[in-house]
């Protein structure tokens, strides 16, 4: 199982993922050497299931260690390092859905619930949003912007990569992942 040392609960994201990868190795019964990431992973249920058969697995996610922001240019590094560095035997990504909604279906002037934040013709995000929904927007944009990178990286690799979000997600309507699932290499279940 996944564990933090007492030196990765008080160190830097370069320290802690160091630790991870270090430990994660350490446990694989099959695939030596090699590690399945589970970014934006929460509490690991993917992970869990790699490691249940014999395989190393990480989680990153900031829920796991506050070090672990996937947002931070530092595990961003880290991450695209590790699968340029043939170390990695499969990604799955689950980046929050929470930008990408068509759930949020209030009135756009903040009267009742939730306004939308998207649509068809706002993919990248309405006009008139409140700051805090701009910030939603912007960290959505972010997370897909990694995910593209980590998934272009995987393609170029030959890693297994998937991705997960709902099928009426705002996301696959993005300009930058309409051009990521052209690509012969992608495909979409």
């Amino acid at each position: 199982p996944e564990r933090t040392s007492s030196a990765a609960r008080s160190g830097t994201a370069k320290e802690v993922l160091r630790l991870l990868l270090d430990d994660a190795l350490k446990t694989a019964r099959l695939d030596r050497g090699k590690v399945m990431l589970d970014v934006f992973g929460g509490t690991g249920h993917v992970a869990r299931s790699f490691r249940r058969r014999g395989r190393a697995a990480i989680v990153i996610d900031i829920a796991k260690h506050p070090c672990l922001d996937i947002l931070d240019p530092i595990v961003q590094q880290t991450v695209l390092g590790w699968l340029r560095s043939g170390k990695v035997l499969a990604v799955f990504l689950a980046p929050f859905c929470g930008s990408w909604s068509r759930a949020r279906r209030g009135p756009i002037d903040y009267t009742g619930p939730p306004p939308p934040l998207r649509s068809n013709g706002y993919v990248v995000g309405r006009p008139g949003l409140s700051p805090a929904d701009q910030q939603r927007v912007k960290q959505g944009h972010a997370s897909l912007r990694f995910c593209i990178r980590v998934m272009r990286e995987c393609v170029k690799q030959n890693i297994p990569v998937g991705l997960e979000n709902p099928r009426t997600s705002w996301m696959w309507n993005a300009p930058a992942m309409a051009r990521l699932l052209r690509l012969r290499e992608v495909r979409t279940v």
